[in-house]
């Protein structure tokens, strides 16, 4: 099945980059599971969160399966059968966690919620809806219609009570990065552009892997283009550099993950 594939290889993927970059007391073994054969073969699986003893994962937009410690299958946790399939809107398009709840995210429509079970159902609880007036879109149909529309975020976080995204613009290479309280859904805009990637750091701090993707692609220079690292104080919109990501001699386009491992006060990216 299509969905096993991915998810061994993304665990295999993470289990060989942490042993690359780790001390080499440390050993990684690479934990292989499976999903019930029930699932049509195009299933897919947005994103994976861990909260205490237990892996929760997003399949098919609107299921959620788990797996505690020691498990080698995910079973179903829980279904959203609700409206999905007569309004795509309120699909969910990811699973979130401050550590002891999880919490879902419905994009199209700017919708938070806490993750609750009733009888095998998703029930969404304490819902806010975030301000996403900064960034709909409208299109207009053959027929004059006004149709609005919000993008999918180029990636999101949860960290210390905000829900953190970075969103592709349109009409360039660039991103914006911005915040939501979860609890009143305010918007916070940051003025650092081009941000590929982010991570929670320390000190209420997150790592910024920033990247100019027109500096990239026109100009030759070693250094022009070169994804740079920042550590980011949301709470006086200050970054300070760390340096770059990598050291490269003609600077790539960077697609992956970062991470800070507070234990060995490191930035891991995949």
């Amino acid at each position: 099945m299509k969905i096993i594939k991915k998810f061994m290889a993304l665990l295999l993927t993470l289990a060989i980059l942490a042993t690359s970059i780790s001390s080499a007391e440390q050993v990684f073994e690479r934990a292989q599971y499976t999903f019930p054969d029930e699932l049509p073969e195009n299933s897919y699986m947005s994103n994976i969160v861990y909260i205490n003893d237990t892996l929760y994962a997003l399949v098919d937009i609107w299921n959620i399966y788990s797996a505690r410690e020691g498990d080698v299958e995910f079973r179903l946790y829980a279904k959203d059968s609700s409206i999905i399939e007569e309004d795509w809107q309120n699909q969910i398009t990811g699973l979130y966690t401050d550590g002891a709840r999880l919490y879902a995210y419905c994009a199209n429509i700017g919708e938070f919620f806490e993750v609750g079970v009733s009888n095998g159902e998703i029930v969404r609880q304490n819902r806010v809806k975030f301000n996403l007036e900064n960034h709909k879109e409208i299109y207009y149909e053959e027929d004059g219609t006004e149709s609005i529309h919000y993008p999918n975020p180029h990636d999101t976080l949860l960290y210390n009570g905000k829900f953190y995204v970075i969103y592709s613009s349109n009409e360039s290479s660039g991103t914006t990065l911005c915040s939501f309280d979860i609890k009143t859904g305010e918007e916070t805009m940051y003025s650092p552009g081009d941000v590929r990637s982010f991570a929670p750091y320390k000190d209420g701090k997150l790592i910024l892997l920033v990247q100019n993707y027109d500096n990239l692609y026109y100009s030759y220079g070693a250094e022009d283009g070169a994804a740079m690292l920042f550590a980011f104080d949301p709470v006086t919109h200050s970054a300070e550099e760390i340096g770059p990501l990598r050291i490269e001699e003609t600077p790539t386009p960077f697609y992956g993950s970062i991470l800070y491992d507070e234990y060995q006060d490191a930035i891991m990216y995949l």
